[in-house]
């Protein structure tokens, strides 16, 4: 068994494993279930990052480069050497594979790994007492992250995953997670929004206010509260994460905000330590509202549970119209784009007449009709995918904010026009190449594209 078999094979396990986690609540199993889970989900993390860091270079797996490199080079030249290779540990291979394959990695998935490292640290060393939520979700949210990782960068990965079926299990356990951070989100808001209603009332109530700030307990060491900002926040206990690290739990004098043991164990997972609530749950609902929009058929996937959304949306309505309106727009602008290149490539690069007109008369630039653009890729695989999850998102909107899905979608729909570059070229009459940078656009027409998500394909 290599590397690369023996780290597929305990992420295949932790994956199988999840399946079973939620029916064996409430009795023992859970918690050695669970442990299994961290441990084979641990290793393989581990042992895939390194295969990763291994394909770069053998020699960065280990710890100290310096002494490695100087033990080969005594072997190199026939001298002795006592020195005991030793390989990188969970974080530092973490690390490297951030860096040497420049992966975009979240802030908040990136403190769920070191929160991996840290449960599976004190399960193997002490005595550890399991927050069964908050562990769970930890893991189950993980694994999504870490499968997208091994997609792009482990070529054999996707048949591997196929193979096992490991494509349906993970979006189930995706869709479960997705829910109950939408209800810790909801929980968390009610909580903010009580704390700014008791500023507002303050801000009425000068002396009440000064009072407030002034007549503090001289005995009790406040710490600056993380919504009002406040010297005002009264630590009553601590939450211990691991043996090194713990949050502190407590109440605000000022705005009343309580930072209870659901409050703290989130924030710290997610982010790693507590700061600016506001700012935490604004880049939370952000990054919950883009998986839950690609979601289908919600109303059977969630059920009651929408409600928790709608919900949301009432208390953050600027944020979701915003933030939608930002995933719909790139979403249209990568989809079209891409549409252009493939446009040009078969209708204009290889013509060198037209390439020479373009570039000589058009000042190098190209402009394809909509419509046309369209209706040239309608067979094409990637548009049906694509114009499918476009028409997911927009249902699910409409879902969520009431409105009819035309509606929906002409307000989410922004876009002036879609603009693609693409190298281009022609031969001269005296054999010289001619190249020039090529602008390739097309004016955006909201209704011909509704017209491709809604309408059957003999009215196109």
């Amino acid at each position: 068994m290599n590397i690369l078999e023996n780290g597929l094979d305990s992420f295949k396990k932790s994956v199988l494993l999840m399946k079973n986690l939620s029916g064996s609540k409430g009795n023992k199993e859970y918690e050695f279930l669970l442990k299994d889970i961290i441990i084979g989900l641990h290793h393989s993390t581990e042992t895939l990052f390194k295969f990763l860091v291994s394909k770069k270079d053998d020699n960065l797996i280990y710890k100290d480069l310096r002494s490695h490199f100087e033990h080969r080079l005594n072997l190199k030249l026939s001298f002795k050497s006592k020195y005991k290779p030793k390989t990188i540990d969970f974080i530092d291979v973490i690390n490297r594979v951030i860096i040497l394959y420049d992966l975009e990695i979240e802030p908040s998935n990136y403190s769920k790994l070191k929160f991996l490292n840290e449960i599976r640290n004190s399960i193997t060393h002490y005595e550890f007492e399991f927050e069964e939520d908050i562990t769970e979700h930890t893991v189950a949210m993980l694994i999504p992250t870490l499968f997208r990782i091994y997609i792009d960068k482990i070529p054999s990965f996707k048949n591997y995953a196929e193979e096992n079926n490991l494509y349906s299990d993970i979006q189930e356990s995706v869709v479960e997670n997705l829910m109950w951070d939408i209800k810790q989100l909801l929980y968390i808001s009610t909580k903010i929004n009580r704390a700014k209603s008791e500023i507002e009332k303050l801000d009425e109530e000068p002396d009440r206010k000064k009072a407030i700030l002034e007549n503090r307990n001289k005995k009790i060491e406040y710490k600056n509260c993380i919504y009002c900002g406040k010297n005002s926040f009264k630590v009553v206990g601590s939450l211990l994460i691991d043996t090194e690290n713990a949050v502190e739990l407590g109440k605000c004098d000022y705005c009343k905000l309580e930072v209870d043991k659901k409050i703290s164990q989130y924030l710290y997972v997610n982010y790693g330590s507590l700061f600016n609530i506001e700012t935490w749950i604004r880049m939370e609902l952000s990054k919950v509202l883009k998986e839950f929009l690609k979601i289908k058929d919600i109303d059977i996937t969630f059920g009651k549970d929408v409600i928790s959304i709608q919900n949301l949306y009432k208390k953050y309505t600027d944020l979701f119209e915003k933030r939608t309106k930002i995933i719909v727009g790139y979403f249209i602008e990568d989809m079209i784009s891409r549409l252009l290149k493939n446009n040009f490539e078969s209708s204009y690069y290889f013509e060198n007449d037209t390439m020479e007109n373009i570039i000589e008369n058009d000042d190098s630039k190209l402009l394809i009709d909509f419509k046309s653009l369209l209706e040239d890729n309608s067979d094409d695989e990637r548009l049906i995918e694509d114009s499918e999850l476009l028409g997911i998102i927009v249902k699910n909107y409409s879902k969520i904010t009431g409105n009819s899905e035309e509606d929906s979608f002409y307000k989410l729909v922004r876009v002036e026009y879609v603009e693609a570059y693409e190298n281009g070229m022609y031969m001269s009459w005296n054999g010289v190449q001619i190249e020039s940078e090529i602008s390739i656009r097309t004016d955006f027409n909201a209704y011909e594209l509704w017209s491709l998500l809604y309408c059957e394909d003999d009215e196109l």
